[in-house]
């Protein structure tokens, strides 16, 4: 979806659910400072990501696209959209904010008093996620910018890792970065049914895919450049140490994995 119409659907948004007084209007909502020249937010985070920033304003709703930080392998190079939201005021951002996170979420950040950034798929776009710096005062937004720099970008990283998905798909406008897969490494990544692409993610060379029914996991290990196969226990191990950083420390038992050798896409793997 073209960047301008994104911008005009999350205006549209937030707009239709603001211009009531009652419930908060535009000037009620804290993105950022940015009156005068002042950038007290917006400088240290730039620095701390090393981007720059085009500001795109309506009333005093702000929207920031973050320029190609996320490039993969070269395979994609897209926008995402960051919010930074005060939790400390009511609005069409923020309340666009809980019903995609949940209330709960944001009364847990105005409660601890503690800046949080959240990261989840952005859904108004598969092609990209969304941040979310969350702080219960216009100070801690400051402060969270200029010391979850690293943080935030790392987040942003992640979640554009988990949405490779969409680039080995073999379907749509992704069919062509499939090729462009095929060319370089000679496979293709697709979905063997029964398994769907819904629930599929790809990081550090680890690929996975859920079954719809029943509740099975599939995991295809894949490098570029290695022609040996890896052990089940290799595998096991390397499932297990993305689930400590990626899964809530979920851990597989050997008991509960069966490893089969199998031809996956014209390719050996297990």
């Amino acid at each position: 979806m073209p960047r301008f119409l994104i911008f005009l659907l999350l205006v549209t948004l937030a707009g239709c659910r603001g211009l009531n007084p009652s419930v908060g209007s535009y000037s009620e909502i804290q993105v950022f400072q940015h009156r005068n020249g002042n950038e007290s937010v917006l400088a240290p985070l730039r620095e701390a990501l090393e981007v720059e920033f085009t500001t795109f304003q309506q009333e005093t709703l702000f929207f920031l696209y973050e320029r190609e930080m996320n490039r993969l392998e070269d395979f994609q190079n897209r926008k995402n959209l960051l919010f930074l939201v005060d939790v400390s005021r009511d609005g069409p951002v923020l309340r666009t904010a809980a019903r995609l996170l949940g209330r709960n979420a944001l009364n847990d950040v105005a409660k601890s008093q503690e800046p949080q950034v959240l990261f989840l798929d952005n859904p108004f776009s598969q092609n990209q996620s969304t941040g979310f710096l969350i702080a219960p005062s216009e100070p801690a937004l400051a402060r969270a910018a200029a010391d979850k720099g690293e943080f935030i970008r790392n987040g942003f990283l992640n979640s554009s890792k988990r949405r490779i998905l969409q680039l080995l798909t073999y379907r749509g406008e992704n069919k062509t970065l499939s090729r462009r897969i095929w060319d370089e490494y000679g496979w293709y990544i697709r979905m063997p049914a029964p398994f769907v692409e819904d629930y599929a993610y790809v990081d550090n060379g680890f690929f996975s895919m859920q079954m719809d029914r029943p509740g099975r996991l599939l995991f295809v290990h894949w490098q570029d450049g290695v022609t040996a196969l890896p052990s089940g226990e290799e595998l096991l191990a390397l499932r297990d140490s993305l689930g400590f950083q990626y899964y809530d420390e979920d851990v597989v038992e050997p008991s509960r994995s069966k490893f089969m050798p199998a031809r996956f896409q014209g390719r050996d793997a297990i």
